[in-house]
């Protein structure tokens, strides 16, 4: 361990987990990566490539989630109605979020919102 007066906190615990563990720089370089001030995260990036921005992950193109508009007139803040698949579950829900890229603009909770796409639900504008 550094004995020196401005030894990082960050550096300190690196160095006990690397005692407590056994392992040392040598060992595993490509797991123990450069970090800077803000990023002291400990992964092999290689492994797990990030996908492209051309090509969703699941193929849902333009549909993406979208706050339900107010009616002219409305007072309140957000517009809430009822979700289409807990609808169709027998499940009661209120969102405030609908689909931008399907034809008829469905409610969707969060939680439902991947699942109607992946089922035959999807009618593309």
């Amino acid at each position: 361990m550094n004995n020196s007066k401005k030894y990082e906190l960050l550096h300190f615990r690196e160095d006990l987990i690397r005692t407590l563990i056994g392992i040392s720089l040598s060992q595993r370089p490509e797991l123990l990566l450069k970090h800077s001030k803000n990023d002291n995260r400990r992964v092999d990036r290689t492994a797990h490539p990030r996908p492209s921005p051309t090509q969703p992950e699941n193929g849902s193109g333009g549909h993406w989630p979208e706050k339900i508009p107010l009616p002219p007139g409305s007072k309140k803040t957000t517009n809430y109605l009822k979700c289409k698949m807990c609808a169709k579950n027998k499940r009661r829900k209120e969102t405030g979020l609908r689909c931008k890229g399907c034809k008829d603009k469905p409610a969707l909770c969060a939680l439902c919102f991947e699942e109607w796409h992946e089922t035959d639900n999807v009618t593309s504008s």
